[in-house]
C-alpha cells in the first residue's frame, strides 16, 4: 500500500538542498560569464531518493535530453524535474516526469504537486484525465486520485504551491 503523504513529504525533504546545490551551479555559470571564461562549464545538480533523481530546471540552467540520459541510463528508473512558469504575480512550480523503457526516454511535463488538507499527495495535471504519479517508497508510480471536483484540486494545487515557495524561500 502508497503511503500517500510521501509525496509531497519527499519532494520537501529533498527540495532545500536541490534548491542551494541548484543556486550554486547558477552562480558559478553567472560567475564563469562575467569573467569572460574561454570554456563556460555548467552543472547539473540531481538528487538521488532511490530510483527516482530530482532536478531543478531554470533558464540558465535547463535539464536538457542528455543529462537526464546519462542520468537515467546508470541505473535510475524516473526523474522529476522542476521549474516554475510566470503565473500573475508569483512564479507557479510545474514538474516533468521523465520515464524509461530500454533506452527510449519520455518526458510528461505539465504536472503540479497536489496536497490535500489531511497530507495526501500526488502529481497532477491542471485537467483530469492524464494520469496522476506518487512517489511509494523509492520510486515514483502511477496512481488513482478519484473523486476530486474543481475546488478541490485548485485548492490542494494552491496549497502544495505555498509549501514549495516557503522551502524555495527559507533555503
Amino acid at each position: 500500500m502508497t503511503d500517500m503523504t510521501q509525496t509531497a513529504a519527499t519532494i520537501a525533504c529533498v527540495a532545500p538542498s536541490l534548491v542551494r546545490e541548484t543556486q550554486a551551479a547558477h552562480d558559478n555559470f553567472s560567475r564563469q560569464v562575467q569573467q569572460r571564461a574561454e570554456q563556460v562549464y555548467q552543472y547539473t545538480a540531481f538528487k538521488n531518493v532511490g530510483r527516482i533523481q530530482l532536478a531543478i530546471s531554470t533558464l540558465y540552467i535547463p535539464v536538457d535530453d542528455e543529462t537526464v540520459r546519462q542520468c537515467l541510463y546508470d541505473g535510475h528508473g524516473h526523474a522529476l524535474i522542476v521549474s516554475s512558469v510566470r503565473h500573475r504575480r508569483l512564479p507557479r512550480p510545474t514538474f516533468e516526469i521523465v520515464t524509461r523503457r530500454g533506452r527510449q526516454v519520455t518526458r510528461c511535463s505539465g504536472y503540479r504537486l497536489w496536497l490535500a488538507p489531511n497530507g495526501d499527495s500526488a502529481l497532477l495535471t491542471e485537467k483530469p484525465g492524464r494520469p496522476a504519479w506518487r512517489v511509494a517508497g523509492t520510486a515514483l508510480v502511477r496512481a488513482r486520485v478519484v473523486g476530486l471536483g474543481d475546488a478541490e484540486r485548485r485548492d490542494g494545487f494552491a496549497r502544495a504551491d505555498r509549501m514549495l515557495r516557503r522551502i524555495a524561500w527559507d533555503a
